[in-house]
């Protein structure tokens, strides 16, 4: 059976893609011009870079991913996100984030084994086409990336955990309603290709290539960067290698680097009130006083719950970012929900009809007065 053309390909993405991403709009009071125009920078700088795409398998009719994203637990390379953010319903603001991982047409070969190429096309595109900055990249990429090469390949994936993934870059863009507004892209990079290659912790590895940045493009994190790793260090030595967190992704905003918020990712599948603490202040390293963003992140927490102690997909769970930048005084702490781990299906999260304490969290996040609409945030 041949392949499917490219136009096939093109065709498929973007009827999976667009019409939810516009519907997303509709909902978040896009106009009709921005709907039109970000589906059109969608299929142009988005569906164009997603590679093949799925087949099916003759033996059991399932659709099989041409290479396995680290997106999304069915592997899908792309992700939705709705961002509001504002005091009250008079000053909300949404956002309709777009995620995902451009893939090559190599991407899972001996030629391509970790799917870098076709970030840097993207990356290229941007530069070149919509004026991105891309000092930053180019910086990571530079780092982060394995270099070419059979046998680095093979040094790396023989050493591979069998659930590991193997993807190494994602974009996300946030689509402004205001049109004279250009998209924020966000880059990101994972670090586990070079960790095993190295022999290097992912923190370790991320510290690094932070570190090199800070000195070539004479930016001020070492503060930050200081109290996330004690942090992570610590946290590492007093727990098991299940328990301990794990940095999983650096990101950053494509923008001047002096203007850019840096965010290390990690995960925890432990839900309890005690361990979000610890996270939430990096064990007691940032104030928990009245009135402190950290305190009253906390305080929210305790009233929304947490959620049922189940042995989740590795991609869902209470998901956590710490945030540093050039201009911040100090690290902060992000905490996302997984809407899935709360509900019995799509429909159900798209109509709000979620169950247990999922229900009660949204009933919350709804009625928040604090600005905390779509996540949770600490600072020092």
């Amino acid at each position: 059976m041949p392949a499917p053309s490219p136009n096939e390909d093109r065709n498929f993405w973007t009827g999976r893609i667009c019409g939810p991403l516009v519907s997303l709009m509709q909902s978040a009071g896009y106009s009709k011009r921005a709907q039109g125009f970000f589906e059109d920078f969608t299929r142009d700088l988005v569906v164009s870079h997603l590679g093949p795409r799925p087949t099916k398998s003759p033996r059991t009719g399932q659709l099989i991913p041409h290479f396995d994203s680290f997106c999304c637990d069915d592997f899908s390379p792309v992700e939705y996100a709705w961002n509001i953010s504002g005091m009250d319903e008079a000053t909300y603001k949404m956002t309709i984030n777009l995620g995902s991982e451009p893939i090559s047409q190599l991407a899972g070969t001996i030629s391509d084994p970790f799917n870098q190429r076709e970030s840097i096309v993207v990356m290229s595109r941007l530069s070149s086409e919509r004026g991105v900055d891309g000092r930053l990249w180019d910086h990571f990429r530079k780092h982060l990336h394995v270099e070419d090469g059979a046998t680095a390949a093979h040094d790396i994936m023989s050493g591979m955990a069998p659930n590991e993934h193997t993807s190494s870059n994602f974009v996300a863009f946030g689509f402004p309603q205001d049109l004279s507004i250009e998209p924020l892209l966000k880059v990101y990079f994972s670090p586990v290709p070079i960790s095993l290659r190295s022999g290097q912790s992912t923190d370790q590895v991320i510290a690094d290539a932070m570190l090199r940045v800070e000195k070539e493009l004479s930016l001020d994190l070492a503060t930050s960067l200081g109290k996330i790793r004690d942090f992570i260090q610590h946290d590492t030595n007093r727990r098991d290698c299940e328990g301990a967190l794990r940095l999983e992704l650096l990101a950053f905003d494509s923008v001047q680097p002096k203007k850019s918020r840096f965010k290390l990712y990690m995960r925890t599948k432990e839900t309890s009130l005690e361990r979000l603490e610890d996270i939430w202040t990096l064990g007691g390293r940032l104030s928990l006083q009245n009135g402190t963003p950290t305190q009253k992140g906390l305080a929210l927490q305790r009233r929304t719950g947490g959620h049922p102690n189940e042995d989740f997909a590795k991609t869902v769970g209470r998901h956590s970012f710490i945030g540093l930048s050039y201009t911040e005084a100090g690290p902060y702490v992000t905490l996302y929900y997984n809407s899935m781990i709360f509900s019995t299906g799509d429909e159900r999260d798209a109509k709000g009809r979620l169950v247990g304490t999922g229900a009660a969290k949204q009933r919350h996040l709804l009625r928040a007065d604090d600005g905390t609409i779509s996540c949770f945030e600490s600072q020092a």
